[in-house]
């Protein structure tokens, strides 16, 4: 058993290494894809399962037009990662020969030249003033970013949006010692000033 890999346990990897690449800071692009698992010496052992089913889709009914939606956006996604789009064009201009060009459908698209972080939230949250303290509101929606630098800008956007001052509250590092029913605040404000 020491030539099988892992000593030949069974091991489960999930994902779709299409979509998610391994992070190597300050890599180039080449030195990203060796380091993903199709180049590892142990993707000829592995044997490949494949979802055929989308189970987002399994949720909605097949006759509503959200339905077709998510599976119009479902296949195109698909397609992107499998290289078969049919708009896919190579470009041999300004060193992008080896990229393909995948065309956004407009509905994807936020057509706004101004303040984009404002057409991002407004296109995003739409009457956030008034919702914003709605859980069901919140928590269907969601602004990914590529930095924390873009998260911190698009968070700072938005506080302003609301209505008060901003409050910030502290966390404490260690669980309070106290047994009986005192004010865990007073405890920590007072462990900070001994600890000045």
């Amino acid at each position: 058993m020491q030539n099988v890999p892992f000593g030949g346990k069974v091991l489960v990897l999930g994902g779709d290494p299409k979509q998610i690449l391994p992070v190597i800071e300050n890599a180039t692009r080449a030195q990203i894809i060796n380091a993903s698992i199709f180049r590892s010496y142990l993707w000829k052992y592995t044997k490949k399962l494949y979802l055929h089913e989308n189970m987002r889709l399994k949720k909605i009914d097949a006759n509503t037009s959200e339905y077709k939606q998510l599976n119009e956006f479902n296949q195109w996604i698909l397609s992107i990662g499998n290289g078969s789009t049919e708009n896919n064009t190579t470009s041999d201009t300004n060193d992008l020969s080896d990229f393909i060009l995948v065309e956004i459908p407009d509905d994807l698209l936020i057509k706004q030249a101004e303040n984009k972080i404002k057409a991002l939230v407004q296109s995003t949250f739409p009457d956030f003033k008034s919702k914003y303290n709605d859980p069901e509101y919140l928590k269907n929606r969601a602004i990914l970013a590529t930095t924390n630098e873009i998260v911190d800008e698009i968070n700072e956007y938005m506080i302003n949006l609301l209505p008060g001052n901003e409050v910030e509250y502290y966390s404490a590092d260690s669980i309070s010692k106290c047994i009986d029913t005192c004010n865990d605040a007073e405890l920590q404000i007072y462990y900070i000033l001994l600890n000045i």
